[in-house]
């Protein structure tokens, strides 16, 4: 049943969380992927969720390599559909746009894809700029998602080559500060960080 694939996705992520088992890992990791892929398809909002957690730590235990690439490019098309299905749980798209970010971060090898995750990222957390005729952000039920998008977006940035960076910053800069205004909390801290890394790689630009 689905909550006993639930429970059986959270207590594997449990254990991979508390303790490095990469030869364990790396012996199973199609079989883990497999079942990962399954429940990202075809279950509901919290499993995939277990399902997206267990995807992040799954790419940590393997580490920058072909086994992670191999198994972002199985997932990493599935995690995207999901984070872009406005008919999916915002708790599910959300944990998908975290993991998504993560295993990104550790596997990518294909610059391309990078800024194709970038644009899918962008596209989302960017809803929650400010619009013309308005001077404060109201929060909504999309929030979360926007958070862990805008997080993982930042991630990403700090891989990017510098001539991209020129560019993301000429796109944001000026539109990041809008969601300090956010009347959420956590926006405000995701704001605040991204826009302190930014100000951190335009420094190393300059220097």
């Amino acid at each position: 049943s689905a909550k006993i694939r639930q429970a059986a996705l959270e207590g594997i992520k449990n254990a991979l969380a508390s303790k490095m088992l990469y030869e364990f890992v790396l012996e199973r990791r199609m079989t883990l992927t497999d079942s990962i892929e399954r429940c990202l398809k075809k279950g509901k909002s919290d499993e995939q969720r277990a399902a997206a957690a267990l995807a992040s730590v799954l790419c940590i235990q393997l580490g920058p390599g072909i086994e992670s690439e191999e198994v972002l490019k199985t997932l990493g098309p599935i995690l995207k559909k999901i984070i872009c299905d406005g008919t999916a749980s915002i708790q599910a798209r959300q944990t998908c746009a975290t993991c998504f970010g993560v295993c990104s971060f550790i596997a990518t090898d294909d610059i391309t894809e990078l800024y194709s995750t970038l644009e899918c990222l962008e596209n989302i957390f960017t809803k929650s700029y400010l619009k013309e005729k308005n001077t404060n952000v109201c929060s909504t039920p999309n929030t979360v998602l926007h958070i862990s998008s805008l997080l993982s977006w930042t991630l990403l940035l700090t891989i990017c080559p510098i001539n991209e960076v020129k560019k993301k910053l000429e796109m944001h800069f000026h539109k990041l500060p809008s969601l300090l205004s956010s009347d959420d909390v956590n926006m405000r801290i995701a704001a605040g960080e991204s826009l302190a890394l930014l100000f951190e790689l335009a420094r190393g630009m300059d220097s």
